[in-house]
């Protein structure tokens, strides 16, 4: 019953941010025909500003669902409620949190790319000597190596991302569900500001 509920959530959360990500482009056909360039960057703008907010949105909230989902054992539109009711109540601590596991899995994939970009260069020095001594058999095996250690490799780190993510959102979500927590923007900017005015008062 829950990998339906998974399976569900997921896919009407591709669905709408696609048909998002699709409504957004339908301004840019009109811009084909706009000659001003002032009128270009507005609508450019105002379709990105409108398709960003929504899609983080619709993002976190199948993230909250999932995580209720999985870790209250609720049922779908129960867990989509204590999603929407998680996201009124925490919704800065939530983007925060994106944008730091965004962050995180940026900086994975570009390690992941530069330990690609390293294994190109013995398997291309490896595979101009095939090619000069005219050993067929030899650059054979070094295309099927360097394919199976790439695969390997980007599997193997993807997985690894995946899991991490899904560990980070399950404490943030455990967190979040226990007690009351602040982001860094609030502990750093907004509580000071707010003891500032308090005082001045």
């Amino acid at each position: 019953k829950l990998a339906p509920q998974l399976m569900l959530t997921n896919f009407v959360s591709k669905a709408l941010i696609a048909s998002l990500l699709l409504i957004s482009f339908l301004p840019r056909l009109y811009l084909t025909q706009v000659t001003h360039v002032a009128a270009k960057a507005g609508l450019s703008f105002l379709s990105f500003a409108a398709f960003v907010p929504i899609s983080i949105l619709i993002s976190l909230l199948t993230i909250a669902t999932l995580a209720s989902l999985t870790l209250k054992r609720r049922k779908l539109f129960p867990a989509l409620k204590d999603a929407w009711k998680l996201f009124k109540q925490n919704w800065l601590i939530l983007i925060e949190s994106a944008l730091a596991i965004f962050l995180v899995s940026v900086i994975f994939i570009a390690i992941l790319s530069a330990l690609l970009w390293l294994l190109v260069i013995p398997f291309t020095a490896y595979g101009l000597a095939s090619v000069l001594f005219s050993s067929t058999s030899a650059l054979t095996i070094f295309h099927a190596l360097f394919l199976f250690l790439t695969i390997a490799l980007t599997l193997a780190c993807f997985g690894f991302l995946i899991t991490f993510q899904y560990v980070a959102w399950s404490k943030i979500y455990l967190k979040l569900e226990e007690s009351a927590w602040h982001g860094a923007f609030f502990r750093h900017i907004i509580h000071p500001l707010r003891k500032f005015i308090l005082n001045r008062k």
